[in-house]
């Protein structure tokens, strides 16, 4: 965020909740870096507040690494070692769901959004208009995906057939 102009590109990137974003992203890019900073969004909600904001890969990469996390200390549980899968399934979710991703997450989000400005910028080069269009259409908050996403766990969750695996 170099100038005013981009202030409002990464404005109309962020949508609803600029205000809170945009100093962050005005100290990330003044130090170069993304700062370290908490938030508590990405701590109670996690994976959905990846696909509220947006970032499907991360939220996808999550999913897929609490999953993989899952299977692997049930086998080791399997293998006669159930504190030990209990333990190891608890230090992931806290050092990495607990820890890691919610101090990190803000700067994920300001990556996500400054690629999202200069895809506007290299596509629309010459027209602000297009930029703030292109930018508000394909950024901002979308609830209705993790709504869906949460319906859908609920549903296989509570709406699975019961007895056919016994």
């Amino acid at each position: 965020m170099s100038s005013e102009a981009d202030y409002e590109l990464y404005a109309a990137a962020v949508g609803r909740k600029a205000g809170f974003y945009l100093p962050y992203f005005r100290r990330a890019a003044d130090r170069g870096y993304p700062p370290v900073s908490w938030n508590w969004a990405t701590f109670f909600f996690g994976v959905f507040w990846f696909l509220y904001r947006r970032q499907y890969r991360w939220a996808a990469g999550l999913a897929l690494a609490a999953l993989l996390v899952a299977v692997l200390t049930g086998q080791v549980a399997l293998a006669g070692y159930p504190a030990l899968g209990t333990t190891l399934q608890l230090g992931f979710l806290i050092a990495v769901l607990g820890v890691y991703v919610p101090l990190n997450a803000n700067g994920f989000y300001y990556r996500w959004v400054t690629a999202r400005v200069e895809q506007a910028k290299a596509e629309f080069a010459f027209d602000r208009k297009r930029q703030l269009e292109f930018l508000a259409l394909r950024g901002g908050p979308n609830l209705a995906t993790p709504l869906l996403v949460f319906l859908a766990i609920v549903m296989v969750t509570f709406l699975r057939p019961t007895g056919m695996l016994q």
